[in-house]
């Protein structure tokens, strides 16, 4: 690159062509003009030699200049000129460019990637070098800075990079390890994410030590989210907040089931100056235990979603009762603390156990009031086995029966044998102060309920000790007696609370804890194994930046124990998403606050703010063209008018040049708007990705989401197709990286992959678009890069089958065979016997050629050796990685294959004639 101010020349070679300028001067000026040939009668040579009209011998100065003018111009268009409007980088020194990528960056993520494709063709205008940094986390700890990065190297990195569902972390840029990576004096671009807080100013001011930083932000695209969602009443109340009240904004909150049906819609408008809105959702019972999630319309960012699950969703709760059977009194009333403590979470219905037993209610609570008669109780045994709950208060009723009754009936509905009479705390008589509920059981749904202090239990029913009670006591009192009980019966449970439903005995049930035990024991009747609450849960679904739930990548991504959830933070280790079984998943959601989203109106002094839009490259090159046209134009005009008379050339010739000028300035005029139109549409990534396809065959791989793998795939491409374009016919682009879950392969003739960027396993959307690719002609070449040097026989299994049977099982390229010598591709350019990367392994996969749909064209080859590595080279155009045998002639024969292979994707079977040859001349022979 040359620069002129802000014009720099990608082919600055050709303006030394403006040297032979002057030359074109001297001819212009000392050259007479070409004389005309006239017929001519004597009479006409008689009137014409009177004339008082001159001739020149020379051009008049005026045309050598026009001349001169539009011949400079095509000089200076071809050494394609661009100029960048984009003031603010100075000099030469070093850019860093700083890219929020956490879960606000989501909405507007193509405006910030472009702004920062953008910057770096400016960069490459300024010759500077390029570093470029992430502020959120990586799941696997790397590095979140890269540099110093070529131009290529820094536009496939900002490609890989995809916004993430938590929250970022700017603060790694003032670690010491960080500084050493930097140079010493740089100047900081920082593509915000619209919300700034003081974490971030401190870094933005750390940074300003080195050098000039000046923030990039879109107020136009600040974040709205779903902060939370609660039930309220017969509704389900939703918060809805942004980070911005600058502007009055409209949006809507969609209910959607598990099939991405929208159940309902609501309408938000936020006034200006209002940053959190309510909104209450109608929807008949059954309908609101269908929801899915909560969405934001238009906004694509994962605090825009928020999961449902069980514990959102209301359950029908029995709460058994007889008429007179209670105090008509609400404070003395057992119904009344049940119904209220279960009014946000449960639909509650009141009857007799016989009647509530037979309503299909899967849960039913019984006061110590309530006498549970014989018969009742032979029904509610059934009722258990069958899988029910029944939750039980203790008081004076049940202890006064319990003195009467037998060891048999002791058991059997209530889960431990209990004595006799209550223990009171705190009275006249007692040396002992009401308790505090201090353990919980960790293998019980109460695992790790917060521990109220102010909640004193006063008496208690005491349970006679046993091997099995510790194991039975989900919640202890503080010196160790049991005050809640279970014992699992049948596909049922039991469970005693060992105190009173009133405030009689204790202050538990008017305590915000005796609303989340109930809570927590309703949802352990969903769970019914207590997977949610009892151990460790794997992920299900995962959110991504954009707000997408996508199957997760491992199996290995898990959460604790849900009560113990609700105090971590999503991030690369515990992202959100649905976690647990299918059958009773677990939301994890980023649940953020005002003050996560608050963004500061005012910003400190001395932080140096821009627009995205100041961000621009113009090439100048077709302007230049269509002046030095214009130019060309008006000089023929001008000579066509001095080599004729006045009236010939208005009659005649003046109307045929203007209709042809006419006709040339409408094309200038439609491909001026055309490309206008297509600058202000910005086209999106995947246009671009599908012009740049498209106007050129090239090689592509697929990008595995490592930097390092994906270089050296670049690297690698870029060798085979100069041994292309230097030994074949071949006339290729430049490779390209593609992202197989989102981007178009009908391109492509042959997608080269690395194992690791096939994804165990792959999603139903990916296998698709592999089969595609595969039915249309396609090939897909797997490189595992885990060869042995041994060699193998033929008919032993390797892993590489069924790891590929693993990733992708309804990817249409099985069953596998070895390859033969008789194939196309070992001679479809050079003649090979063998096919070897770094490695030498003699098995090469392809598809059994009855079952491929084009024959002996396979749709996929696949093998262990390692060729990704031997092609590879580093920026100084040296090899990166050694050979496993003799270096030069495998290297060679490497390359070969690889030319071998990019032919056969080209043109097919067109060379399986050759294998006929031999036939062939015996045939002519005889």
């Amino acid at each position: 690159m040359f620069n002129i101010g802000p014009v720099a020349f990608a082919e600055p070679w050709l303006l030394l062509s403006l040297m032979g300028v002057p030359l074109v001067w001297f001819m212009l000026r000392t050259m007479p003009p070409v004389p005309n040939t006239y017929k001519f009668s004597a009479l006409w040579l008689i009137t014409q030699s009177q004339s008082s009209r001159q001739f020149t011998d020379r051009a008049p100065l005026w045309i050598v200049i026009i001349r001169l003018t539009y011949i400079s111009l095509l000089i200076i268009a071809l050494a394609n000129p661009k100029m960048h409007s984009f003031q603010h980088l100075n000099g030469s020194h070093p850019l860093l460019i700083v890219i929020d990528n956490g879960w606000a960056s989501g909405s507007g993520w193509q405006q910030r990637s472009q702004t920062a494709n953008k910057l770096i063709s400016a960069a490459e205008l300024k010759k500077k070098d390029i570093f470029v940094a992430t502020t959120a986390r990586e799941p696997d700890r790397k590095s979140r800075l890269a540099g110093p990065l070529t131009v290529s190297e820094a536009l496939l990195l900002v490609d890989q990079i995809i916004p993430k569902p938590w929250s970022i972390d700017p603060l790694f840029l003032t670690q010491d390890k960080v500084k050493k990576q930097l140079p010493r004096y740089f100047e900081t671009h920082w593509i915000s994410d619209g919300i700034f807080n003081s974490k971030k100013f401190h870094v933005i001011e750390h940074l300003k030590k080195y050098g000039p930083v000046l923030l990039l932000q879109n107020k136009s695209l600040g974040p709205t989210i779903i902060s939370y969602i609660k039930h309220k009443g017969l509704t389900l109340q939703a918060t809805v907040m942004r980070s911005t009240a600058e502007l009055e904004g409209k949006t809507k909150l969609s209910a959607v089931n598990k099939d991405n049906r929208v159940i309902t819609t609501s309408n938000i408008t936020f006034k200006k100056g209002e940053l959190t809105k309510t909104v209450e959702v109608r929807l008949p019972e059954k309908k609101k235990n269908e929801i899915n999630r909560f969405v934001l319309q238009n906004e694509a960012n994962a605090a825009a979603v928020y999961l449902v699950d069980e514990s959102l969703k209301k359950v029908s709760v029995g709460i058994a009762t007889r008429i007179n059977s209670q105090s008509p009194h609400p404070l003395l009333n057992e119904v009344f603390y049940l119904k209220t403590a279960l009014s946000d979470s449960s639909y509650t219905k009141k009857g007799t156990l016989d009647k509530l037993s037979k309503k299909n209610i899967p849960i039913i609570l019984v006061p110590d009031a309530y006498q549970i008669s014989i018969e009742e109780k032979a029904n509610i045994r059934k009722w258990v086995e069958a899988g029910g709950t029944l939750i039980r208060f203790s008081g004076p009723n049940l202890a006064a029966n319990l003195e009467g009754e037998s060891e048999e009936a002791n058991d059997s509905l209530i889960p431990v044998k209990l004595r006799g009479r209550e223990r009171a705390f705190g009275g006249s008589l007692s040396w002992q102060q009401p308790l505090n509920i201090t353990t919980f059981n960790r293998n019980s749904p109460l695992s790790n309920l917060p521990r109220y202090k102010d909640v004193l239990v006063r008496r208690q029913l005491l349970a006679t000790p046993a091997p099995t009670l510790k194991q039975q006591t989900w919640a202890s009192l503080s010196d160790g007696t049991p005050i809640i009980t279970a014992k699992n019966k049948g596909d049922g449970r039991i469970i005693l609370f060992h105190t009173t439903a009133t405030p009689e005995w204790s202050d538990l049930v008017i305590s915000g804890q005796f609303v989340e035990m109930l809570q927590r024991l309703i949802k352990s009747k969903r769970t019914r194994a207590n997977s949610a609450y009892l151990s460790n849960l794997s992920a299900l679904k995962l959110l991504d930046g954009f707000g997408q739930l996508r199957v997760p990548p491992t199996s290995d991504i898990i959460i604790p124990n849900i009560g113990l959830a609700k105090k971590l933070k999503p991030g690369p280790i515990h992202p959100p998403g649905f976690y647990g079984s299918s059958s009773a998943p677990a939301a994890f959601n980023l649940s953020l606050t005002a003050k996560d989203i608050k963004s500061e109106t005012v910003i400190p002094r001395g932080i140096e703010t821009s627009n995205f839009d100041l961000v621009n490259v113009v090439n100048l090159s077709a302007h230049l063209f269509y002046l030095a046209l214009g130019l060309l134009l008006i000089d023929t005009l001008i000579i066509l008018f001095l080599n004729n008379d006045r009236i010939n050339f208005f009659t005649k010739t003046l109307p045929k040049v203007s209709l042809l000028f006419l006709i040339i300035l409408l094309g200038i005029f439609v491909d001026i708007i055309s490309n206008s139109a297509l600058a202000d549409s910005k086209l999106s990534s995947a246009d671009r990705f599908a012009l740049t396809a498209s106007s050129q065959t090239r090689l592509v791989f697929a990008k595995s989401g490592t930097h390092e793998t994906d270089v050296l795939s670049l690297s690698a491409l870029r060798t085979l197709t100069d041994a292309l374009r230097e030994r074949t016919a071949a006339s290729l682009g430049d490779p390209l990286g593609v992202n197989i879950e989102s981007y178009d392969l009908a391109f492509f003739n042959i997608l080269f992959c690395p194992l690791s960027a096939l994804k165990e396993p792959l999603s139903i959307n990916v296998q698709n678009r592999l089969n595609n690719f595969m039915d249309n002609g396609g090939i897909l070449f797997i490189d595992s890069q885990n060869a042995i040097e041994s060699r193998r026989s033929v008919r032993e299994i390797t892993s590489l089958v069924p790891k590929l049977r693993a990733i992708g099982p309804h990817l249409n390229i099985f069953p596998l065979v070895p390859i033969t010598r008789q194939h196309t591709l070992m001679r479809s350019f050079y003649i090979l016997k063998s096919f070897p990367g770094r490695f030498s392994n003699e098995i090469l996969w392809v598809r059994n050629r009855q079952f491929s749909k084009f024959g002996e064209l396979t749709p996929i080859i696949a093998g262990t050796n390692d060729w990704i590595r031997a092609w590879a080279k580093n920026k100084q155009g040296d090899f990166v990685f050694s050979m496993s045998q003799k270096a030069h002639s495998q290297r060679e024969l490497s390359i070969r294959f690889g030319i071998n292979l990019v032919i056969y994707a080209l043109t097919g079977n067109y060379k399986s004639d050759q294998l006929h040859t031999n036939n062939i001349l015996k045939r002519i022979a005889k």
